[in-house]
C-alpha cells in the first residue's frame, strides 16, 4: 500500500478505533465452551451461541477449562447421607495373607452402635429444684489430696483363701453351681450398728463428716467411668452429712450394689433395659458364689456330672457351711487432706490442712496367710461372642485385655477398695456359663493376680484422683443450707444433679427420725 494512503487513513481515524482492540473479552462468550467439530466436516460450518443446546450442557458438566487446555472434570465419589442416630460409619477392609487385595462393595458395611434405652433411677418429682450440675472439667480442677485411714470397727470374721483356685486353667476349670447368697445392701438405714455410729457421732463432728457404705461412695469416686444411672440421698445437719439411698429405691437392688458386665462396651449392647438388669443380677450372684467358694477352708468341692453320692453330701454340707458364715465388715475413717507437691529436688510429697473426714463401711472378702486383705473379684461372659472356653486358650492376653476395658468402671470401683483396705493382691477370676441357656451354672476358666499398679496401668487409672470429685461435693454442699438433696446421675453422662428437696417435708422427717 501506498505510503501517502497510510497517512491518510491515520489521519480520519486512529487505528484503535479503526479495529477492535485484540485484548477485548466479550462477556457474553467468556468461560463458553465451543461446540466440537471434526477435520472431515466442512469449514463454513460454526458454532451458534444464540441457544445453548443440551450437548453443550452435558459438556459442561463434563469438562473443564484448565489454563489453555480443556480436561474433563475429576469424577466425585458420592456419599451417601447417615443419619446422626446411627453414630459412625466404620468401613472394614479384608487383607489377604501378605497382600493387600482390594475392597469390594460388599465388604463395606455400616455398623450402628445400639445403645440400651435407659430410664432414671427415680422420678424427679415437681417441687424438686436443680440447683447445680457438676462438669467433669470444673472436677479435674479439684487439688488432688492425701488420705489418713484409721479403723473405727470391725464385725465377722475373715476367712483364709484358698490358694488351689490359682491353678485354673481353660484346659482345667472348675465348674461352680449357683449357691447364692445375700447380695449386701448399700443403704446405711439397713446396717444397724451404723445407724447407731452415726447417732453417737452426729453434732460432734469440728470437719465436715460423710457418713456412707463403699457401693455409694465408690459411685461417686468413678462418675467418669459410669455409664448406668444412680442416685444417692444427701441429708445435711451441720458438719454431718449422711449419703444414703432414696426410700423409693431401698427395698430393691440397683446399679450401685449390683455387679454390671460390659458397661464400658461400646458395641452389642442390649437395647432392653430389663435384658441389662438381668445379665448383672447373674453377674452379682455368681462373683459372690465365687468368693464363698474362695474361702472355704476345706478341699474344694465342685459340682462335677461323674460325682458320686458321698461328694454331693458333702457339697451339700458344704453350701449350707457357706450359708451360715458371718461376712467380714470393717468400719473406717478417712481423714482427707491438702496434697502439697515437690517444692524441689529430694523433698517428698507432704500433706497439708484436713479439709473433711469420711466414715464408710466397706466388706473384706479374704486375706493371704501373711494376714493381708485379698481383693476375690470376677469378670463374666456374656452371651454374645467370643467363647471365653476356646479364645482363652489360643488368645489368652487379647481376651482378658478386652474384657477388662469393657469393665473399666468396675475395676476402678475394684482398685478405690484396695486403696481403702490397703490390699496389694487382687484376684479376678474369669465365669462363662456351662451352657448358654442355663444361668444357674457356671465355670472359673481363669483366675489371674494383679497388684493396685498393675490393675490401673491397665485402664489408665490414677489413684491420685480418687478423692477429686468428694471433696467437689463436699465443697458445694459446704455453701448450701441443711436439707435433704438428691445426687441424681443419669446414663452416659459424666455429670451429676443435684437437687434440692428440702421442700418435701414429709421425707426430710422420716430420714431424721430414722437416724
Amino acid at each position: 500500500m501506498d505510503s501517502n494512503l497510510q497517512n491518510l487513513i491515520k489521519s480520519y481515524a486512529p487505528l484503535s478505533d479503526f479495529c477492535p482492540d485484540p485484548n477485548y473479552q466479550f462477556e457474553e462468550f467468556k468461560d463458553r465452551l465451543f461446540q466440537p467439530f471434526s477435520r472431515q466436516e466442512k469449514v463454513s460450518r460454526c458454532c451458534d451461541f444464540s441457544k445453548q443446546t443440551q450437548v453443550q450442557k452435558d459438556l459442561e458438566d463434563e469438562y473443564e477449562t484448565v489454563g489453555q487446555k480443556i480436561v474433563k472434570k475429576p469424577v466425585q465419589k458420592k456419599i451417601a447421607f447417615v443419619p446422626q442416630q446411627q453414630q459412625q460409619v466404620v468401613y472394614q477392609s479384608y487383607y489377604q495373607t501378605g497382600k493387600k487385595s482390594k475392597m469390594s462393595q460388599a465388604a463395606k458395611r455400616v455398623i450402628v452402635y445400639k445403645k440400651c434405652r435407659f430410664k432414671d433411677s427415680i422420678s424427679i418429682k415437681t417441687d424438686w429444684i436443680s440447683i447445680h450440675e457438676t462438669q467433669k472439667q470444673n472436677i479435674e480442677k479439684v487439688q488432688y489430696s492425701l488420705i489418713d485411714i484409721k479403723e473405727i470397727q470391725s464385725i465377722g470374721t475373715i476367712k483364709k483363701y484358698n490358694k488351689e483356685f490359682d491353678k485354673v486353667r481353660p484346659n482345667y476349670e472348675k465348674k461352680i453351681s449357683i449357691i447364692g447368697g445375700e447380695v449386701i445392701s448399700g443403704s446405711v438405714q439397713d446396717d444397724k450398728y451404723f445407724k447407731q455410729l452415726i447417732a453417737e457421732r452426729q453434732g460432734t463432728e469440728e470437719l465436715p463428716t460423710i457418713y456412707t457404705t463403699d457401693k455409694l461412695l465408690f459411685a461417686i469416686q468413678t462418675i467418669k467411668y459410669s455409664i448406668y444411672p444412680w442416685d444417692i440421698l444427701v441429708t445435711k445437719k451441720g458438719n454431718s452429712y449422711v449419703f444414703d439411698k432414696c426410700p423409693q429405691n431401698r427395698s430393691e437392688l440397683t446399679y450401685l450394689e449390683l455387679q454390671t458386665i460390659n458397661e464400658n462396651i461400646t458395641v452389642d449392647m442390649p437395647e432392653d433395659e430389663r435384658t441389662v438388669r438381668n445379665y448383672c443380677e447373674e453377674s452379682t450372684i455368681a462373683q459372690l458364689s465365687w468368693q464363698l467358694l474362695s474361702t472355704y477352708n476345706q478341699p474344694v468341692l465342685f459340682q462335677n456330672s461323674l460325682q458320686n453320692d458321698e461328694e454331693a453330701e458333702q457339697n451339700d454340707l458344704a453350701e449350707k457351711y457357706l450359708f451360715s458364715e458371718d461376712l467380714c465388715f470393717k468400719y473406717l475413717e478417712v481423714t482427707v487432706k491438702d496434697r502439697i507437691e515437690k517444692a524441689a529436688k529430694g523433698e517428698e510429697v507432704r500433706a497439708g490442712q484436713e479439709r473433711f473426714k469420711v466414715v464408710v463401711r466397706t466388706t473384706v472378702e479374704a486375706e493371704n496367710n501373711d494376714g493381708q486383705p485379698v481383693l476375690v473379684k470376677s469378670l463374666n461372659e456374656c452371651e454374645t461372642p467370643p467363647d471365653w472356653k476356646k479364645s482363652l486358650l489360643s488368645q489368652a492376653g487379647i481376651t482378658t485385655n478386652t474384657a477388662q476395658v469393657y469393665n473399666t468402671n468396675n475395676i476402678a470401683k475394684w482398685l478405690c477398695q484396695a486403696q481403702l483396705l490397703e490390699s496389694e493382691e487382687i484376684k479376678v477370676g474369669y465365669l462363662a456359663r456351662q451352657n448358654q441357656k442355663d444361668q444357674d451354672k457356671h465355670s472359673l476358666l481363669l483366675v489371674e493376680t494383679f497388684t493396685q499398679r498393675d490393675l490401673a496401668a491397665i485402664i489408665n487409672f490414677k489413684s491420685v484422683e480418687i478423692w477429686q470429685s468428694v471433696r467437689y461435693m463436699v465443697d458445694y454442699l459446704k455453701t448450701q443450707e441443711d436439707g435433704v438433696y438428691v445426687l441424681l446421675k443419669q446414663a452416659y453422662k459424666q455429670s451429676v444433679r443435684i437437687f434440692n428437696v428440702k421442700d418435701d417435708g414429709e421425707q426430710q422427717d422420716d430420714d431424721e427420725d430414722s437416724l
